[in-house]
């Protein structure tokens, strides 16, 4: 399964081309995407749209927040350091969410 948590024409182009055959593409909250059919036919994969995970799994979660089992983890940096942020991210070097953001 590839989970896309971006919604755009690239990233399933490249969800799509990472799938293993009979894979799932998960499109995780909203997008927009519009793609030639022809990949996920000849490989049998499927595409599903999922805004959160079901309002049980959303339920239980907050429900660790609230026990402090769960922890938020969120970085913010500055527009200008997109090329170094991306090279995180690429080396794993990133928990949880980068956010980036104009001054």
């Amino acid at each position: 399964m590839v989970l896309d948590f971006v919604g755009t024409d690239p990233t399933l182009a490249d969800s799509i081309e990472m799938a293993a055959r009979g894979g799932t593409y998960a499109l995780v909250g909203y997008g927009s995407l519009s793609a030639p059919a022809t990949a996920l036919v000849v490989d049998e994969g499927a595409v599903v749209g999922n805004l959160v995970g079901t309002w049980t799994d959303l339920w239980e979660l907050l429900q660790l927040h609230a026990r402090g089992r769960v922890t938020l983890r969120i970085e913010t940096h500055p527009l200008a350091a997109v090329n170094d942020v991306l090279d995180r991210l690429r080396e794993g070097a990133i928990l949880g969410r980068a956010v980036l953001v104009s001054a």
